[in-house]
């Protein structure tokens, strides 16, 4: 699976005119998980272009990864099982590294205030990633704490705030 991972990646980034890239693809979790995770690292110098402003290029390049991905799986499989469930997080030259790092240090700072003020914060909208990462720090360092997601889309946030 990696290979295949890997090999749609470099077509991928051929095909947007990148030529020079270093693709690394790693299994992340369980075998027995339903969903397979994968990390695709990606290092280029095309990275600003692949990233996009505010990781927007690099969204969609993960999306179309998958849906490439999926579909050499299909071709490979020729209707003979069904196509695994698969989950994919590109990171370009350590962009979503960086982000998560320091959207964790705004959760920290805003659960400390959340613990002295007692009144809920809601953090900034953000993708389902990093709301995820934020739920998973928040519920393992603040046990008196919990976050909740409310609103839709682009415009989904987290509030951080203390248990009842």
């Amino acid at each position: 699976m990696e290979l295949i991972i890997k090999e749609a990646a470099v077509d991928l980034l051929a095909w947007l005119g990148v030529a020079e890239a270093e693709v690394r693809v790693k299994r992340d979790g369980s075998a027995n998980d339903p969903v397979q995770h994968f990390d695709i690292a990606i290092a280029c110098d095309s990275a600003p272009l692949l990233i996009g402003r505010r990781g927007e290029t690099l969204q969609s390049f993960q999306h179309f990864l998958k849906l490439l991905v999926l579909k050499k799986l299909e071709s490979e499989l020729a209707g003979e099982e069904r196509a695994p469930r698969i989950a994919l997080t590109v990171d370009i030259d350590g962009y979503r590294e960086r982000q998560v790092e320091e959207l964790l240090a705004l959760a920290e700072r805003r659960a400390t205030q959340v613990q002295e003020s007692g009144s809920s914060i809601k953090l900034p909208p953000m993708t389902s990633f990093l709301r995820r990462a934020v739920h998973l720090y928040i519920a393992e360092r603040y046990p008196e704490l919990t976050t909740e997601s409310t609103g839709y889309g682009a415009r989904k946030v987290l509030t951080i705030q203390k248990k009842c």
